[in-house]
């Protein structure tokens, strides 16, 4: 018997189907019943079939045995729904399998990648930032066990929080101004949002997209810079400022621990520290000292520096090779 067929009859499908469609029993026999899950209906024609363990809707033609069922119920294509069942039901798949065909990888990639935001999500719900989203949720009867087995999360909300902490920081500094600079992304709409409740709205900019030729005047104009961000990969807005002559006040997740280094970092989701970060970085004293590490430290990551280092690796391998052949 191969994989396939092992599959198939190691799976009980009236199991497998009942995760997803409530079925009623039809008599004593091997028949079951429910509302269809690929179509609308309010009388049930959808069947399973525990003996010969398949499904059959008689109002829109869908059928098929457990496989094609999982395919349908969960939009995955063969191989996806082969390995599903395997892991649900602890059937160790064979090497081959695992690889799959192009669709299949594809779209595991993309699977990682909601897994890994759903992963983020989660975290954020749990952290300090998320005590009003879990308020919320215990009001509404969904308990925080609920919760993970649904992948409930809180979303980035780091732009909101920077918000609030200017909110802070403008009660005691009447001159101080927000600039935010990017073009509308994703979650553009919820710092808007916050930005109209805020009571010192007027004093909060959306800039909007800025060209890179606007960038050096923008940054030298500004008291401080801040990058709260949860995603942040090289982190390039941080080195700019530092290399203009602005105190960098930046995320400690993702990469910018180590590209801003001389950065004063903060958790972007905790709103009390971000404002007490910000509030540091524009002390007279601290600010000096943050503008002159930051220069520094923008210094090593000229493009001629890069240049450089990628030219000796370059030559070093030439000079493997030549190494090699000459053995």
């Amino acid at each position: 018997m191969d994989f396939i067929e092992q599959r198939k009859s190691s799976v009980d499908i009236v199991r497998v189907v009942g995760e997803y469609v409530r079925l009623k029993r039809a008599g004593a026999g091997p028949r079951y019943t429910g509302l269809c899950p690929f179509h609308p209906e309010k009388t049930p024609s959808f069947s399973v079939h525990s003996t010969h363990q398949f499904y059959k809707c008689f109002g829109c033609g869908a059928g098929g045995d457990v496989i094609k069922f999982v395919m349908e119920i969960e939009r995955l294509t063969f191989w996806e729904a082969v390995k599903l069942l395997a892991e649900r039901n602890g059937i160790p798949l064979p090497k081959q399998a695992g690889h799959g065909d192009e669709e299949t990888r594809r779209r595991a990639a993309l699977y990682e990648m909601h897994e890994l935001a759903a992963r983020l999500f989660g975290e954020l719900l749990d952290s300090a930032a998320g005590r009003e989203a879990r308020d919320y949720l215990e009001r509404r009867g969904v308990s925080r066990a609920a919760a993970q087995e649904f992948g409930l999360g809180l979303s980035d909300r780091s732009g909101q929080m920077l918000v609030r902490a200017f909110e802070r920081l403008a009660d005691c500094m009447p001159d101080l101004e927000l600039a935010l600079g990017g073009k509308r992304g994703w979650q553009a709409e919820p710092i808007e949002q916050a930005i109209a409740c805020s009571r010192h709205r007027e004093r909060i900019h959306l800039l909007g997209y800025i060209p890179e030729e606007d960038l050096p005047a923008l940054y030298s104009a500004a008291a401080v810079f801040t990058l709260p961000s949860l995603y942040e990969g090289f982190g390039l807005p941080a080195l700019e400022a530092m290399a203009c002559g602005v105190p960098v006040v930046a995320s400690n997740r993702g990469a910018l621990p180590e590209i801003a280094r001389p950065a004063l970092l903060v958790d972007p989701l905790d709103v009390d520290a971000l404002a007490e970060r910000l509030r540091q970085a524009l002390q007279p004293d601290a600010r000096q000292r943050l503008v002159a590490a930051g220069l520094e430290h923008a210094r090593r990551f000229r493009w001629e520096v890069a240049g450089r280092a990628t030219l000796e690796v370059l030559e070093e391998a030439a000079r493997s090779g030549r190494r090699r052949s000459e053995a």
